[in-house]
């Protein structure tokens, strides 16, 4: 407890830090003094950043502009002394008890997590396993997707593409489902969530005589009120890939590639003309989109950054071979791009390569940082996690089913997968 000030060390900040860490859930009490405090900003984005659940109590009004950011898109308990504090102390310790089982999970998993990382990442003191499942459904799956950080997860499956439902898999709740349009000769070709959770796109193909679209539906989470569609003529078989902001969708599909603005219907410039797209990526703040592509006729691969409104070029250099996948680090300032065999951390300013590694072929999930990433082990329902870094497997996990997709958690250090067969599970794995 702080009473008189007392300077934040770095010593002292690191005892604060690990009992956060160490703590189920952060109570911000909020006041003009705790507004006013740079230790406790300091203290509630670490708790933010180890996503803790958060709750907000009120002690005293404060402008909601004075207060940590991250607490106000939260729900707030009031204890002011207008306030009946019977009600609302209920509503606290509903609040703590909520998903107890998995926050407690969440917080073992984190105080192991910085254990393992001060004894220098020791393989012995790993601790392989699942720590949470999900059963989301029958039947197979139609189309799935994980945001850029797997937190969030989408699943379609059976019914022509009938069945949607969007996972938090940090607050391990359902966030909504609902049934989309079965019509005679629908079915769901692809489906991607906005990092944040916030908007999710399904690109659909009706394959009826006379008929013949290609429809993008973009919907706003987690209500799922639809908010834009758009179609097209003809069968457009590609991945999508959703801005963090809702705004733009770019369908990556080789030479087919093309972008919409989902704010007004229109087409989106193409990143570039007479190239093949293997794949593409947007920055956190969606304000750039990467390319990996080769010229159409040509064998000249490169990496193009661009504008995704305008088009407009902001970087390119050339590659030595086709790149497989591209991903943005974290901050945006680097680019990790897969070949074949290999990955190559760029920077996305200068076009120089940091690092190389070697690389397993077709990875099922890569990490942000490229440092990770997951292969399905051939003939067996095992995924094998592998540090590119020296080379080293760091653990095989048991699937029980078909892997669909998987996406690294950096945040958490885990990795989600979905699998399908008899039931579709979707599942978070140390």
């Amino acid at each position: 407890m702080d009473w008189e000030g007392i300077p934040p060390t770095a010593e002292w900040m690191k005892e604060i830090h690990a009992a956060i860490e160490a703590a189920d859930t952060f109570v911000f009490v909020i006041s003009l003094d705790s507004a006013a405090s740079e230790v406790c900003k300091l203290e509630v984005e670490h708790a933010a950043k180890q996503h803790k659940r958060l709750v907000p109590v009120v002690y005293r009004d404060v402008p909601a502009n004075r207060v940590p950011e991250v607490l106000t898109k939260l729900n707030w308990i009031f204890f002011r002394q207008q306030d009946d504090f019977n009600p609302s102390f209920q509503t606290l310790l509903k609040a703590l008890d909520t998903n107890l089982d998995w926050v407690h999970g969440h917080t073992r998993l984190l105080v192991r997590a910085g254990e393992w990382d001060r004894e220098k990442r020791d393989s012995s003191e790993l601790l392989p396993g699942r720590i949470a499942e999900w059963k989301t459904g029958m039947g197979s799956v139609t189309a799935a997707g994980f945001d850029p950080s797997g937190r969030y997860a989408a699943v379609v499956h059976d019914g022509g593409g009938g069945h949607v439902g969007v996972w938090d898999l940090v607050e391990a709740r359902r966030i909504t489902s609902w049934e989309s349009s079965t019509e005679v000769g629908a079915s769901t070709q692809a489906v991607a969530v906005a990092a944040g959770g916030e908007h999710l796109v399904v690109s659909r193909y009706n394959s009826s005589p006379n008929v013949g679209t290609y429809t993008l539906t973009v919907r706003r989470l987690p209500e799922a009120a639809r908010i834009a569609s758009l179609q097209e003529k003809g069968q457009i078989n590609g991945s999508l890939r959703l801005d963090p902001t809702g705004r733009y969708v770019f369908i990556v599909a080789g030479l087919n590639t093309w972008g919409a603005n989902l704010r007004n219907g229109e087409r989106l410039p193409a990143p570039t003309v007479d190239a093949v797209i293997y794949d593409m990526a947007f920055s956190a703040n969606g304000a750039y989109l990467a390319s990996v592509f080769r010229k159409k006729g040509k064998r000249e691969f490169a990496v193009q950054i661009v504008d995704p409104l305008t088009g407009e070029e902001v970087n390119r250099w050339a590659l030595p071979e086709r790149g497989t996948s591209v991903h943005w680090s974290p901050d945006s300032t680097e680019l990790a791009v897969g070949f074949k065999n290999t990955l190559s951390r760029y920077d996305a300013t200068l076009g120089l390569a940091l690092d190389t590694y070697a690389r397993p072929e077709n990875p099922s999930a890569e990490s942000a940082s490229g440092h990770l990433v997951a292969t399905r082990v051939k003939d067996t329902y095992l995924l094998r996690v592998t540090n590119l870094s020296d080379g080293t497997d760091i653990v095989h996990v048991p699937l029980g089913g078909e892997l669909k997709v998987a996406a690294f958690q950096p945040a958490a250090g885990t990795l989600a997968t979905l699998t399908g067969g008899s039931e579709i599970m979707l599942a978070v794995w140390r």
